[in-house]
């Protein structure tokens, strides 16, 4: 009897050990997700490789067949400059593309940030809510927003912009900014002449909510 209970014992520890296994396979850890690829600069905005773009300036990484990781990017924190308060969407609530889904303020100014892909929100990034700055001060890494289980992954993946397509969209949105400063050199930094981490705070109101309204395709507002 006790050789039994000993054989059963060992059974449901292995079978626990594989269980656990497959999960830790299957399921990113913090980790992971914080972990840097090789950057490319365009302009000066970082893009890193093996990741997909949204034409409103979000991106998306795929951790499995069905899930990404969705962040802010390079040009979009520089946009928005400081951030002082991440709003992040509740977990099992589904979204559609260009739903607002995250909501980031800097100073008395509330940004939207749109969706990039329809589905799930399974994941946050509790980091955000002790330290919203990190999406300013790392967006491809520690500064994630949240995670997104989609049954039509693929499809949705293919409609988005990488490699040499997301480059000259890249450019093109550096093109678009510069004009609309007339040739200012007031959103570049003065060493190299590349984009300023913090455009929005030397900016007036309606400009500034002019231009996250071209670049990110949200209203933001004023906040109290």
């Amino acid at each position: 009897m006790t050789v039994i209970l000993l054989v059963l014992m060992v059974s449901a520890v292995l079978a626990l050990e594989y269980f656990l296994h497959l999960r830790k396979k299957s399921e990113p850890s913090k980790q992971q997700i914080a972990k840097l690829t090789i950057i490319a600069k365009v302009e000066g905005i970082s893009m890193p490789q093996g990741i997909s773009y949204h034409p409103l300036h979000t991106w998306v990484r795929e951790i499995d067949a069905q899930t990404v990781v969705v962040g802010l990017d390079d040009f979009a924190r520089r946009l928005i400059g400081r951030i002082d308060k991440a709003t992040l969407p509740m977990t099992n609530v589904e979204l559609d593309v260009g739903q607002g889904a995250t909501y980031l303020r800097s100073g008395r100014r509330m940004v939207p940030i749109a969706n990039p892909v329809e589905g799930e929100i399974v994941e946050v990034n509790e980091l955000l809510h002790d330290d919203p700055d990190l999406v300013q001060l790392d967006p491809y890494g520690k500064g994630w927003l949240y995670k997104v289980r989609s049954w039509r992954l693929a499809e949705q993946l293919s409609g988005l912009l990488g490699g040499s397509v997301a480059r000259q969209w890249m450019e093109l949105s550096m093109r678009r900014l510069r004009s609309a400063f007339g040739g200012e050199l007031a959103v570049m930094a003065q060493d190299g002449g590349e984009l300023m981490d913090d455009i929005g705070s030397g900016l007036a109101p309606e400009r500034w909510v002019r231009l996250i309204r071209d670049h990110l395709g949200t209203e933001s507002v004023e906040c109290e």
